[in-house]
């Protein structure tokens, strides 16, 4: 441990000191709003990786206050004006964030793992990408009014996470942002929703309602244990890897609208039958490879379907338009064949 640190302006503590004594924050010292923060971290994430994300803060027993720029109060560090919430370095079980805060800083209460409730004002306007990562504890969360969106990594890690209230203002979710966030079984997305890319490993979760405002569903959403998707007609594309691994998946409509559904979009599903709609044009590579139980495919239009889109799939009867031609390996058998498999 290091007994006494002097913080340095700009200085990124976690890449020098993993526990300290006491912190001391000389008169001129200022802490400004970034996208990281100086006290805490993540490591990078392997690629395609169920583990949890690995993050790390700076342990710091006491803190010496002299800047004429922060206010300490209760274990917490603000901006003078307390406009700010900086970080949280005291472990907390409970929280109410004071009523002048209007923006929670990235990694504030990061490894809070004892933090089982905290109360968000509806002054609250911005709040930090990775804020609440790792907070094992915390079981509910309601986001404030004023808050338009949850950036990347805000809850990833939140295990306990059962309950969450989304206001239909929000109209992105970040990537990641709620990874492994296991216990969450339900959550309703906001109306006004354009964006999201947020649900990998969240196991508990076994059916999503996406909202008509999103127009592309992302890849590597979701994961495992996903078994019901509802999307409506705003959707227009289903991107490369969008259920890969939703291995249970067996129920998912396909609404008109949609153009096209990327490659290994689907690898693997339990899906039994589908039905496309008439607006669809394109079905990329590999998108339903080694989808074991489908076994009925019906197109309502003329579609372009690429090689191995169907590989390995037990399918016994096909419905399509006349005119509709597919490729000679749409359909291959050889289980060998995997040409994405440097992904997985």
């Amino acid at each position: 441990m290091e007994k006494i640190v002097t913080m340095l302006q700009d200085e990124l503590l976690y890449k020098k000191y993993s526990n300290i004594g006491v912190l001391h924050l000389p008169k001129c010292l200022r802490i400004e709003m970034l996208y990281k923060s100086p006290f805490a971290t993540y490591e990078q994430r392997p690629y395609v990786c169920a583990a949890p994300t690995e993050c790390f803060k700076v342990q710091i027993s006491e803190i010496d206050n002299q800047s004429d720029f922060i206010t300490l109060k209760d274990g917490v560090l603000y901006s003078k004006d307390m406009n700010r919430l900086i970080f949280c370095w005291q472990e907390k079980e409970y929280f109410s964030v004071p009523q002048s805060v209007k923006v929670i800083e990235p990694f504030a209460f990061c490894l809070q793992k004892n933090l089982r409730n905290i109360e968000l004002h509806n002054d609250i306007v911005s709040i930090g990408n990775a804020a609440f990562m790792g907070c094992e504890a915390l079981e509910h969360i309601a986001i404030p009014r004023s808050v338009m969106e949850i950036k990347s990594d805000t809850f990833d890690g939140c295990i306990s996470l059962k309950n969450v209230e989304l206001h239909d203002e929000i109209t992105q979710i970040g990537r990641h942002a709620f990874r492994h966030c296991d216990a969450l079984q339900k959550i309703v997305l906001p109306r006004n929703l354009k964006y999201l890319n947020s649900f990998e490993c969240c196991y508990s979760l076994h059916e999503i309602d996406i909202p008509s405002s999103v127009k592309e569903i992302d890849g590597f959403m979701f994961k495992y244990y996903l078994r019901k998707v509802i999307l409506h007609s705003g959707v227009r594309k289903i991107r490369d890897y969008a259920f890969r691994f939703c291995k249970r998946l067996a129920t998912i409509n396909f609404p008109e609208g949609l153009e096209t559904i990327g490659a290994r979009a689907f690898y693997p599903s339990r899906m039994v039958k589908v039905i496309f709609p008439n607006s669809l044009k394109k079905i990329e590579t590999e998108a339903f490879y080694y989808n074991e139980k489908l076994l009925y495919i019906e197109f309502l239009s003329n579609v372009s379907v690429e090689d191995c889109a169907f590989a390995c799939c037990p399918i016994i009867r096909i419905k399509k338009p006349d005119d509709m031609i597919f490729g000679d390996k749409v359909f291959e058998q050889d289980t060998s064949y995997d040409k994405f498999a440097f992904w997985d």
